[in-house]
């Protein structure tokens, strides 16, 4: 049997890809293994979201070539989608199947595919996660807009959104398989439309014709948050109380010529109206740092705004240039040195609003979805709000004491402490709070 080691680069939507593709592979005799093992053959699918992106992508191709040289090696995704060049690499055998051929993977190794695909989706059963033990679900691929900075829409097309039929039937499969928590995932999941059902609409009906205990959504642009995707999120315990929602910049300059569809003023009208609605919600962003003729007036804006709001957590990404993009074009570009510094002060400021907030939770309870073992036996998973939450289940106070027993069930717990950056809780001993693996929450 060959084995195959897969690495995904980037965002949730890749996840979900690598893990159709590995599941294709395993229904045809190929055994998964880590990326880091020796294996005949490696699948990376690459990213393009910033340069950094690139380059990870790149050292993956050589990790792959330094472990086998005599390997086949696929590329796919983004990068290997508007780069090909980027992977002819003299002397080694580097097939590029981009984006369109990314499913199609059994024609390279001269296999029959027993199952429909095209470039966005396929109907393949997934039967194994691989990676996580939630699963990704892609209901939507492709985007509409033109952010100016945005080269991964370059890479794939306009909005495409799944059948609701299908998008049902892999979230039934999954929780057959033991499945207690799906993300919905895609490049702008706000803009899924099938046969005239949005998303929140396709939130009702997979709370009616699934079982899942848990519903998480992915990315969301400010835009397409609607008042009926808040309703639903706040009435409905088995959607997860979370939001990813990018906000790039707090300065209206800078998001015009983001080319974004916001202004501050309408993303903090739509965040104080979810903050008011659903209770605990965990909001996530993005900032970018360094956009071209992004002042120190501008920036700091960012910042005001960001400390005015209750932000779970924040990722930070300082700005790239690229030649595929409108933002390449743009004059004023702020020297590396300073999108370096303001990068780490902006992380180092947002640390500290972090750890607030996740304090503001200690002496509380929440259900955790036990999705990791750690060395040293610790555990850890996400609450509904998307707090890491880590177990020891050797505490005297906690109820249980083998790690193995927990892992994949959704666990109420009390959390403790705050400690080397992270949240601590116990499940609690002869408390109707334990093994709480059947509820939803």
């Amino acid at each position: 049997m060959k084995k195959v080691g897969l690495k995904s680069l980037g965002c949730k939507l890749n996840q979900s890809d690598t893990e159709i593709i590995a599941n294709i592979l395993s229904d045809n005799n190929y055994k998964i293994v880590p990326f880091d093992s020796l294996a005949d053959i490696y699948i990376i699918n690459t990213c393009t979201v910033t340069k950094e992106g690139d380059v990870s992508s790149r050292r993956a191709v050589n990790q792959a070539i330094k472990k086998n040289s005599n390997a086949l090696i696929f590329v796919a995704g983004c990068y290997a989608e508007t780069n090909p060049d980027d992977f002819k690499i003299n002397g080694k055998r580097i097939i590029n199947i981009g984006h369109k051929n990314k499913f199609n993977i059994l024609r390279y190794l001269e296999l029959p595919a027993h199952y429909k695909q095209d470039h966005r989706w396929t109907d393949v059963n997934i039967k194994n996660s691989f990676f996580t033990t939630r699963a990704f679900i892609k209901i939507q691929d492709g985007c509409n807009f033109n952010c100016s900075y945005c080269k991964a829409r370059i890479a794939r097309w306009k909005s495409e959104s799944k059948p609701v039929d299908n998008i049902i039937k892999e979230i039934n499969n999954l929780v057959s398989l033991g499945t207690k928590e799906v993300v919905l995932c895609g490049m702008n999941i706000g803009l899924y439309n099938h046969n005239n059902i949005n998303l929140p609409q396709l939130l009702e009906i997979i709370l009616d014709k699934s079982t899942i205990s848990r519903v998480r959504l992915s990315s969301i642009d400010i835009c397409d948050v609607t008042s009926d995707l808040i309703k639903i999120v706040k009435n409905n315990e088995r959607i997860c109380k979370h939001l990813h929602l990018p906000l790039q910049s707090a300065s209206n300059k800078i998001l015009k010529l983001m080319k974004r569809r916001y202004t501050i003023e309408k993303y903090n009208e739509v965040l104080q109206n979810i903050f008011a609605n659903i209770k605990d919600v965990g909001i996530g962003a993005d900032v970018m740092v360094g956009f071209p003729s992004e002042t120190d007036y501008d920036w700091n804006k960012t910042l005001q705004f960001i400390e005015k709001n209750n932000f779970a957590y924040l990722h930070i990404f300082s700005y790239s240039d690229r030649a595929e993009t409108d933002s390449y074009k743009l004059n004023d570009k702020v020297p590396k040195k300073l999108i370096k510094l303001r990068s780490k002060i902006t992380r180092d400021f947002t640390k500290k609003i972090i750890e607030q907030y996740k304090k503001g939770f200690i002496n509380r309870e929440a259900t955790i979805l036990i999705e990791n073992r750690h060395n040293n036996e610790k555990v850890s998973g996400l609450t509904s709000n998307y707090l890491r939450v880590y177990i020891n289940p050797h505490h005297p106070d906690s109820h249980v004491a083998t790690p193995d027993k927990i892992l994949n069930t959704l666990q109420k717990v009390r959390i403790i402490s705050y400690e080397y950056d992270k949240l601590w809780g116990i499940i609690p001993r002869h408390s109707d709070l334990q093994m709480a693996q059947n509820s939803a929450g």
